[in-house]
């Protein structure tokens, strides 16, 4: 019994991968740029006079659509600050890191659907 518990603890640690703070870090910061790249498009839409019915400018923002903007983007901007802050934490868990960055960079694909459906309308 003995033996066969340490040969699936030797299977299971050669399947652990190895976590590059540096990769993560890069990942974090790419996370961030293109946040903030989205974001120019977000405030653009918000900045356009809110339609009316009968709609009397051919390019305006809908409240609905600004108010979800909002949203995605208070998120992706809480999760990138987060992804920016794990990754500049000396001895952070590399786990901890990686899944920090990994909602950085989904919620900035969220926002960036968001502003791909509206932000050319």
């Amino acid at each position: 019994m003995t033996k066969i518990l340490l040969c699936f603890a030797l299977v299971l640690g050669s399947c652990s991968q190895t976590v590059d703070m540096t990769t993560l870090s890069k990942s974090a910061y790419t996370a961030k740029s293109a946040y903030e790249a989205t974001l120019v498009l977000a405030v653009a839409y918000n900045e356009r006079p809110r339609c009316t019915t009968p709609k009397t400018v051919v390019t305006c923002s809908e409240q609905a659509v600004v108010d979800q903007l909002r949203r995605a983007s208070a998120a992706a901007d809480a999760a990138t600050q987060a992804a920016e802050n794990a990754v500049r934490s000396l001895g952070s868990n590399p786990t901890i890191v990686a899944a920090s960055v990994t909602a950085a960079e989904q919620s900035v694909k969220a926002l960036q659907a968001i502003t791909s459906v509206y932000g050319g309308k």
